[in-house]
């Protein structure tokens, strides 16, 4: 017979899954995977694993995008609700948004001879292990209106 408050082992153990899945979910959250978060601009390049930092070298997320934005721009504000959007779709991506300005003030080195850091704001960077593979500045290569991301191009 049933009584109330006993559970069988399988229940238990269900329980137990369910609630791991659920504080994974919640710290990778946290962390920044699955959803698109604002952070401070000297932490979003290291959240995205750009650049050297001693306490980041041992873990660099494998995919990465951030958007360098401009407060100002309506493309800006159109590629934030787009990358909400793909953050959820792709919970293994870390999608990080930062002040522009402010934010390339911290990037030091050189990624190649065409210098990302160079470019018009708002900027999209798409890391793979700590490395820029590819930018759009400007955000030119998603534009289909004055104020309007193109969904399907990024």
């Amino acid at each position: 017979e049933d009584l109330p408050g006993a559970h069988s082992e399988y229940d238990n153990s269900r329980r137990a899954e369910l609630e791991s899945l659920a504080k994974r979910v919640e710290v990778a959250n946290y962390h920044g995977y699955g959803v698109h978060r604002q952070l401070h601009p000297k932490r979003a390049l290291s959240a995205v694993g750009y650049g050297f930092d001693q306490k980041r070298e041992t873990f660099r997320p494998r995919g990465a995008a951030l958007h360098l934005f401009d407060a100002y721009s309506p493309l800006s504000a159109s590629l934030d609700l787009c990358l909400e959007d793909l953050a959820s779709k792709h919970p293994g991506t870390k999608f990080v948004r930062s002040i522009g300005v402010s934010t390339l003030t911290y990037a030091e080195g050189s990624d190649s001879p065409a210098d990302w850091r160079r470019g018009d704001l708002p900027v999209l960077l798409a890391l793979r292990e700590g490395r820029v593979v590819a930018w759009s500045s400007g955000l030119r290569d998603f534009e289909c209106g004055r104020s309007e991301v193109d969904t399907r191009a990024v």
